[in-house]
């Protein structure tokens, strides 16, 4: 990706002491009271990052001359956002025209969902890629679930904004690969390592995996497991978005 674009990922720490975000609209000084305090604490970090989510989406309307380009490799599918659309029966789209792409593959378990793999576009369209790869990993089956090796902290916020502020999208509880919570159920058994580390969790609270021990798991993994937005499956449940883009002459599907 060139360096003019800014991962969807924001692997860059969002600017957050000014007097307007980023679309210039005023922030009120209560706000930048808050948010200046030596020690701000991870929920109003949380709040901030999904401001910046809401606020800085774009959607279909805003594509202009770019297209979105679904290829879909059987158990692997990407989303790719491209500068403009290439004329011809099969049309070939070269890297050097993606601006931002999305990508997922078939993982195993997880009541069949596709893992994330890689997510990166220009400011303001990771959400529609993302959106896209979730109503299509939803069509193919499974639907959507995060990195099962290795989450970053501005990909955690994702999810949590996912969980907790899209009415458009549903979500199931998964279980472990030892199958704690389901026992009888082995479909739903999935790699939770990324959630019993502790890493991303709100009390920063973690479980030793690896020694399996029952009794602390029902005091400490069960809680981390039902509490943590990267233990859940993701379906796309709202209007299409594929359909619009399609309406719009803007999804290529190869």
């Amino acid at each position: 990706m060139g360096s003019g674009n800014e991962e969807w990922t924001m692997k860059k720490k969002p600017q957050i002491f000014t007097r307007v975000n980023d679309k210039n609209v005023p922030v009120s000084n209560g706000v930048l009271d808050m948010l200046a305090q030596e020690e701000m604490k991870e929920p109003v970090i949380r709040e901030y990052v999904r401001s910046i989510l809401a606020e800085a989406a774009l959607d279909v309307r805003d594509l202009g001359e770019k297209v979105i380009v679904l290829h879909d490799h059987g158990d692997t599918f990407s989303v790719s956002l491209h500068a403009k659309k290439i004329e011809g029966e099969k049309p070939f789209y070269y890297n050097e025209d993606m601006l931002g792409t999305f990508e997922a593959r078939k993982f195993g378990g997880c009541s069949g969902a596709y893992e994330v793999r890689w997510a990166e576009a220009p400011k303001g369209w990771g959400p529609l890629l993302y959106d896209v790869g979730m109503e299509y990993a939803t069509m193919k089956g499974g639907g959507l679930v995060s990195d099962r090796s290795s989450v970053t902290p501005a990909a955690s916020h994702v999810w949590d904004y996912y969980y907790n502020n899209r009415d458009d999208v549903d979500y199931e509880q998964l279980d472990d690969w030892e199958g704690r919570l389901t026992p009888s159920d082995k479909s739903d058994d999935c790699n939770q390592e990324i959630v019993y580390t502790g890493v991303h969790d709100t009390m920063r609270k973690s479980w030793d995996f690896e020694k399996g021990d029952g009794e602390s798991w029902e005091k400490v993994g069960r809680p981390l497991l039902m509490r943590s937005p990267l233990s859940k499956v993701y379906r796309w449940a709202g209007y299409s978005i594929m359909d619009e883009l399609r309406n719009a002459g803007k999804l290529v599907m190869l």
